[in-house]
């Protein structure tokens, strides 16, 4: 069952304020606007996810994810720039339009905690 409450607006000027939540089955995730910025706290399957972002330009974000050794960073300016670092590896690129350039490397088995157990 899932449910859904609180209370989050976003005004033309893209400022967000108040708080939203939404728990289900096995996840827990709550929106928070503080005006020009916004952050998400979400747990899932044992993995708790940690965002911030600025809603203004360049939109920069960042996001944490615990339960698991991965981490990265998010900012639009330009495309989509990203870092990502899993277990010591690192990958940093960028997406603009159909382009796509990125250097380095990521530890696939640090994904394994985000897919769950399959049954």
């Amino acid at each position: 069952m899932l449910r859904v409450s609180g209370n989050l607006t976003v005004n033309r000027d893209l400022q967000a304020f108040g708080t939203l939540r939404a728990q289900g089955d096995g996840f827990d995730v709550r929106a928070v606007g503080r005006g020009r910025s916004a952050s998400l706290r979400g747990t899932a399957g044992g993995v708790t996810v940690l965002a911030d972002t600025e809603l203004q330009a360049p939109f920069r974000t960042v996001a944490r994810i615990e339960g698991t050794d991965i981490r990265g960073t998010l900012s639009l300016e330009r495309g989509v720039n990203f870092t990502l670092v899993t277990a010591g590896e690192t990958a940093r690129g960028s997406l603009d339009g159909e382009r796509l350039n990125a250097t380095g490397r990521i530890d696939l088995a640090a994904l394994r905690p985000l897919l769950g157990k399959r049954t």
